[in-house]
């Protein structure tokens, strides 16, 4: 007997007919809490009979579409009201969102709604708005002069990186101010770290920055820093890895009108007392502690001037173009420059006279690196709160369109306003970006931090605290055995 496999028949998703009424399709955006959407119908005799309702929507930037799931019963109304907690699912304001319904009959068949997008803004404040091409930018505190030149930064830099780098935004980049730091961190997620003093989330082309109005510093400080994070994410896009930490951080820093002097004197305070961190550790994410935070940057910016003194725009060029081939750091660092990234870190800490170990002999044949997937859109902290944070007067929300804010974002706002800064990181010396970091001369501290993580204590990294009590126990330990064994040896010699 033969068999013979039919291919199964593919079901379609056909549009409304005329017999079903669309009486409202509608979506409210309830900033910072929540997206509301609304969907009713009427039928006419004849029309399909319908038992689901499903409202599908897609983060522009993401690839998945979310299905949200309503069952209707025998005599329903063909309705549903859907909500999106945008505290859990965090979105920042700029978001671009599409949107249809489909309804689904007990036969299998499936009707869509034509696709609808908007746009997820802050509508508790009175935002004027500034678009050219590409890039938009919103404010409510100033006047046009002010967004006119927040917008001039924006284009600029875009010109400058694309330049420098033979790269083009293709996708929107949406930038909201806001007049402070805590009026900020309203519209970041819930339990922000407190240093954080701007973010962009490059896959959805968001960024939020506390600029007040006529602070032309903050303008050449924040806009480029943020915008170079979008530049370097569209310039490498890939569905299989992101660029390292220290090379996106270490390049926004660099495009900022002037490296601020606390992430200067930060980078020095580490390099003096041996402390730098291991390039690779910088991969991934930079410290949650302020401090060790601003050591990373500092670092990373350190590290791309090195690159670009070195082997020029045209090194840097093909990195980020090796990038969007989706292959690994070191694969990337290797084409780009011809060294791994670990003779890399070893090669930029001796030209500043940093003590750097061996690197051990390369094996016949080196073990790949794993591929690191690409992850779906995460809010990432990219801007650090200058010592001197922008405090300006706190904005109150028109209050006809002020939404409930939930506790932890309440707490998130004050607690996160001024971060906590040791007279160590107020020095305000800068360095400008034809000009390298200061390099003088290094003095004799603690050791290297040799395999600490990026979270790891200050103590844990000096080399004292818990590894002092750790070596001390397993002394003790060895101390303990041994004399049992002589006892051991003294009963055996003994008994003979």
């Amino acid at each position: 007997m033969l068999l013979v496999a039919f291919p199964a028949k593919a079901q379609t998703t056909q549009f409304l007919p005329g017999t079903v009424k669309v009486e409202s399709n509608q979506v409210t955006p309830n900033f910072p809490d929540t997206i509301d959407f609304r969907f009713s119908a009427q039928t006419d005799p004849g029309a399909p009979v319908f038992n689901t309702l499903e409202l599908a929507y897609r983060i522009e930037g993401e690839v998945e579409t979310n299905i949200r799931h309503s069952d209707l019963a025998p005599g329903d109304p063909l309705s549903a009201d859907i909500s999106i907690d945008t505290q859990k699912d965090y979105l920042p304001p700029g978001t671009r969102i599409s949107y249809y319904w489909l309804l689904g009959t007990s036969g299998g068949e499936t009707y869509q709604t034509p696709t609808q997008e908007f746009t997820y803004q802050d509508t508790r404040y009175p935002f004027k708005e500034l678009k050219s091409g590409l890039f938009t930018v919103r404010w409510f505190q100033g006047d046009a002069a002010f967004g006119q030149a927040a917008m001039k930064r924006v284009t600029s830099t875009v010109d400058k990186l694309s330049q420098l780098y033979k790269v083009n935004p293709d996708t929107p980049i949406n930038l909201t101010i806001y007049p402070d730091t805590q009026t900020m961190f309203t519209a970041l997620p819930p339990n922000t770290q407190e240093w954080v003093g701007g973010q962009a989330i490059p896959e959805l082309g968001t960024i939020v920055l506390a600029i007040a109005p006529g602070d032309t510093a903050e303008i050449g400080r924040s806009i480029p820093h943020e915008v170079s994070h979008q530049v370097v994410y569209q310039a490498t896009r890939n569905p299989y890895n992101v660029t390292p930490k220290w090379l996106d951080e270490g390049l926004a820093v660099n495009n900022q009108d002037q490296v601020d002097g606390f992430l200067i004197q930060a980078f020095e305070k580490a390099r003096d007392e041996r402390t730098l961190f291991p390039l690779r550790v910088l991969n991934g994410s930079f410290p949650a502690d302020s401090q060790l935070s601003y050591v990373a940057y500092g670092e990373s910016v350190q590290v791309v001037r090195y690159i670009l003194q070195k082997y020029g725009n045209a090194g840097m060029e093909k990195i980020l173009g090796s990038f969007k081939q989706g292959v690994s750091y070191d694969e990337a660092i290797q084409i780009g420059l011809g060294l791994s990234l670990d003779q890399l870190d070893r090669e930029w800490k001796q030209s500043i006279g940093y003590p750097v170990p061996d690197l051990p002999a390369p094996t016949a044949t080196p073990t790949p690196l794993a591929v690191i997937p690409t992850p779906a859109a995460q809010p990432s902290p990219t801007l650090y709160i200058s010592p001197s944070p922008t405090t300006g007067n706190q904005a109150t929300p028109t209050q006809a369109v002020v939404p409930v804010v939930s506790p932890a974002a309440t707490q998130a706002a004050t607690q996160a306003v001024v971060p906590v800064v040791t007279p160590d990181t107020a020095a305000s010396a800068a360095a400008t970006p034809g000009n390298p970091l200061p390099t003088t001369a290094l003095g004799a501290s603690s050791p290297i931090r040799g395999n600490s993580t990026a979270t790891a204590s200050p103590a844990n990294v000096n080399g004292d605290g818990t590894n002092g009590w750790l070596i001390a126990g397993l002394a003790g330990t060895a101390v303990i055995l041994l004399g049992g064994l002589a006892v051991f040896l003294v009963l055996a010699v003994r008994k003979q």
